[in-house]
């Protein structure tokens, strides 16, 4: 995919395989929305790197316009049952709502019932002017009512998973609070969810009861991108139970040593080449790890069981709270349960697990040689 000269954004589309692609054409492609307002969910994106509809060439415009009207002759062919209508649509700016910054239009089926009065349509992206037929009898016999949204119909549909993820959102497009997705195991794993985020991202924050060497040897390339590209990294991960294996902990005391020096070890595949600087981030090293000791924390907790993710990266970022421990069967092959949240970077979801998480950074002892010693 090309980018666009004049764009230093990392687009998250860019890193979408074209296997995953639904149908594209010469200037675009499309993919199915992995937070979807309802099953079929569909994005437009151009082929090229550019922030808004209105800088599209003439004929960008045209290839776009086009694969939207062919994504819904598809889905008026894949999904069951067949809907009824469709909202389409695009953000243009921040201001608008758009959250990342490369052309996407979004392609949404939508079904009678759906929500209580669906007059106005994308106009309900201000959701108190949505309706202003409100009081005026709506289809189906029952005046509307305008911003209360029903959460649409659970729909079975004949393609693949990301499809009918579930979902906790309002109806608007790229609205700006939190969107949710959840992921489930083998099937839609976390990692899918997190892999494209990575290389793009300014800031992660990864909190783990446990860690195995598995878990590192999943993530150490992805994590390893965003470094090289500048991002600032903190690992938490705990001793509770003792589960977290000695070598991971060794691992992780390497990588510091690593970005420490800011040279390539050959010893780790997979490991980019570091820039100049990279190994200092702005506010600190640019990775960081540290063992959380349940018999240090405050308030003497009984156990220690938290996972999550805090990737922040130029369209906001995601969060995920949910089951999965450091480990590529926690990752990628398990039965795991996690929420992720699409943010806008500065929600007070965001607010709240910074807050957290440096709640027990500063109660955590900083990895090195003599604490994974002691911790043996």
């Amino acid at each position: 995919m090309r980018q666009d000269a004049t764009s230093p954004f990392p687009s998250p589309f860019s890193a979408i395989p074209e296997a995953e692609w639904l149908c594209a054409n010469a200037f675009a492609f499309a993919i199915y929305d992995r937070f979807p307002v309802s099953p079929g969910h569909v994005l437009v994106i151009t082929r090229r790197v550019v922030p808004t509809y209105f800088d599209c060439t003439a004929e960008e415009q045209a290839a776009v316009m086009e694969l939207v009207g062919d994504v819904k002759k598809l889905l008026d062919e894949r999904l069951e049952p067949k809907p009824d209508g469709y909202n389409v649509g695009f953000n243009a700016g921040a201001a608008a709502g758009q959250t990342v910054p490369h052309v996407h239009v979004h392609v949404i089926p939508r079904y009678a019932g759906d929500m209580p009065d669906p007059r106005g349509g994308v106009r309900h992206v201000i959701p108190e002017k949505g309706n202003y037929l409100t009081g005026i009898k709506a289809p189906g016999g029952s005046p509307g009512t305008p911003g209360v949204h029903a959460a649409p119909p659970s729909m079975p549909t004949r393609d693949r998973p990301t499809a009918q993820s579930p979902v906790a959102s309002a109806p608007g497009l790229d609205e700006p609070s939190v969107r949710l997705a959840l992921t489930t195991g083998p099937d839609r794993p976390l990692w899918s969810r997190l892999a494209d985020r990575l290389p793009g991202a300014s800031e992660i924050d990864l909190l783990a009861s446990f860690v195995q060497t598995s878990g590192l040897d999943h993530v150490r390339e992805g994590l390893f991108s965003a470094i090289a590209a500048g991002a600032r990294i903190r690992l938490l991960v705990g001793d509770y139970l003792g589960i977290t294996a000695p070598d991971a902990l060794r691992q992780l005391v390497g990588w510091m040593e690593v970005v420490g020096s800011g040279e390539h070890d050959e010893g780790l595949p997979g490991v980019p080449q570091l820039p100049p600087g990279a190994s200092m981030g702005e506010r600190g090293p640019a990775f960081e790890a540290r063992l959380v000791e349940l018999e240090k924390l405050r308030r003497r907790p009984d156990s220690f069981h938290p996972k999550a993710w805090r990737i922040a990266d130029s369209s906001g970022g995601i969060v995920v709270v949910g089951s999965s421990n450091l480990s590529r069967a926690a990752l990628v092959s398990g039965v795991e349960w996690n929420l992720v949240g699409e943010t806008s970077g500065s929600d007070a979801l965001d607010r709240e697990l910074i807050a957290a998480f440096d709640d027990l950074w500063q109660q955590a002892t900083p990895l090195s040689a003599d604490v994974v010693e002691r911790y043996e």
